[in-house]
């Protein structure tokens, strides 16, 4: 059967879909009707990566900035000659270094990387200062500020306790040393130490004997171990000592 080829004209081609096109025809002819719109979206991923550079500089120049005012004041605050300095006037002098230190890095650089710590460390400057209201305001905003901070939140709440526990509030001091028990990862025994200690204070050996006990059970090798263990046996009850619960009677195999 002979095939009958029909010839189809140059103008009838160009009147036909562009399903000949190849692919590059197309991307060019795509590029060539949308030249307006590929500009604006290429200037708007240029501009999307110029800010996340400078934003990353910026920061970069924030965080080294801030670092050196942050190590001025920790220099201030670890300094070996504060603990022996006579007078409290001389203390104070001596910490208000630091203090100005870690507000300035609280004030000019918020958003540094050393920030949650300058803000740790302000409070303890204040506590060293006996300014206790205003190291527990500084305690306060950390937990505010950084709830996410597993590496210093327990440290700042175990100094809430100790500012607490300083202001005689032992409400307030037994509530952070016991939330600090619920935290997980954290040592338990010195939270447990300072509640047989907060006890004692209040006059309740029982309560006191129950820390220290829980303590030597929880955790044997604590280095708290051996303390709690000598104030165990001050504490010890008459009845307890003269009827021993465990091990032999005198003169007993």
């Amino acid at each position: 059967m002979k095939v009958i080829r029909k010839r189809v004209s140059r103008k009838q081609r160009l009147k036909q879909p562009d399903e000949f096109l190849s692919l590059s025809e197309r991307v060019l002819q795509y590029v060539q009707l949308h030249t307006r719109q590929i500009g604006l979206a290429a200037g708007a991923v240029l501009l999307g990566l110029m800010a996340a550079g400078g934003w990353w500089w910026l920061q970069l120049r924030w965080d080294r900035a801030a670092a050196a005012v942050y190590a001025e004041g920790y220099a201030a605050y670890h300094d070996p000659e504060a603990s022996l300095l006579a007078s409290s006037e001389q203390r104070v002098r001596h910490y208000q270094r630091a203090v100005e230190a870690f507000e300035r890095v609280l004030r000019e650089y918020p958003r540094s990387r050393v920030a949650p710590a300058a803000l740790y460390y302000l409070g303890n400057a204040y506590a060293e200062m006996d300014r206790l209201d205003e190291a527990v305001s500084a305690y306060q905003r950390f937990l505010a500020d950084y709830p996410r901070d597993e590496t210093l939140r327990p440290l700042v709440m175990l100094r809430l306790g100790y500012a607490h526990l300083k202001r005689k509030d032992y409400l307030k001091a037994e509530k952070f040393f016991a939330e600090l028990l619920e935290l997980p990862g954290i040592g338990r025994d010195l939270p447990l130490y300072e509640l047989a200690q907060l006890h004692l204070r209040r006059g309740d050996t029982d309560k006191a004997r129950e820390f220290l006990r829980r303590l030597l059970e929880e955790t044997p090798g604590s280095p708290w171990a051996l303390e709690a263990q000598a104030r165990l046996e001050v504490l010890q009850k008459p009845s307890d000592a003269e009827n021993p619960r465990e091990g032999p009677q005198p003169g007993q195999p």
